[in-house]
């Protein structure tokens, strides 16, 4: 069996940070015959801990 390689794929990430405590961030990655979108909102509640939410669809 031979793999194929994906001659076409996008990725873009962002980021922004409100403030020291909440950062939100957004993917999308893109090939020919799928695509997925990921945003999530995190939450920093002490330097070791976080409490996050991530959203994400794939089609």
């Amino acid at each position: 069996m031979t793999a194929t390689p994906c001659k076409a794929f996008a990725h873009v990430f962002g980021s922004y940070r409100y403030n020291s405590l909440q950062l939100a961030t957004t993917r999308y990655a893109r090939a020919p015959h799928w695509g997925a979108v990921q945003i999530g909102v995190d939450y920093f509640l002490a330097k070791r801990t976080d409490i996050y939410l991530f959203c994400d669809y794939q089609r």
